[in-house]
Order: structure tokens, then sequence, then C-alpha cells
């Protein structure tokens, strides 16, 4: 025989039957910090900000932070199969930085 399931019949009652699973905040970390965990300057992490090219940072007043997981997946996009394929993406993102290419154009060719 089959269970009846009734639908809640008001807002608190359906609240009520809710589970909540907590979940942990993101990692934020300065910009020395994010540049000793991926290797390069502070100047290089700067120089990428800059450009539009590297992870996105997030501005909190006059802190500049970075979400650790979010950088994490750029990095894995940074992936690339060969050198002449890197080349490849370097000219075109100098292309895009520049104004003679949008991103939409870039990823279709």
């Amino acid at each position: 025989m089959r269970a009846s399931h009734t639908a809640p019949t008001s807002i608190d009652e359906a609240v009520s039957t809710v589970s909540v699973v907590p979940v942990a905040p993101p990692e934020f970390v300065d910009e020395p910090t994010m540049a000793a965990r991926l290797g390069c300057t502070r100047k290089h992490l700067e120089n990428l900000r800059s450009r539009g090219v590297g992870p996105r940072p997030y501005k909190f007043g006059r802190l500049i932070r970075y979400c650790v997981p979010e950088v994490m997946a750029w990095v894995a996009a940074q992936r690339i199969a060969n050198t002449a394929q890197g080349v490849q993406l370097e000219k075109k993102a100098k292309a895009i930085a520049a104004g003679l290419l949008t991103e939409s154009e870039a990823a279709n060719g």
C-alpha cells in the first residue's frame, strides 16, 4: 500500500519541514598570501588583475581579497595541452585587453 503524503497547508508548516545543512563560508585570503599559494610574486598577481586576465578579486573597502575556491577553479581553467596552445591563448588575452577582440569572439575562434 502506498503511503500518503500531504502537502503543507501553511508557510510555517512548510518551513518547519525543511532541513538546513550548514555550509562553511568560502575562504578569502589577501594578495600576498594568494601570490605565495600560486608561486608567483605579488606584483605579478597585481599585473594579472590590472590586465583583467587573472583570478577575479573581491574588494572590501580598501582591501583586496581572493576567494580560494574561485582561484583554484581559475587555475584549473589555465591548463593547456601544449606550449603552442599557451602562446595562442596569451595572444587572445592581449587582443581582448587591447579591445581588438571580444571574449565571445576569442572563445569562438
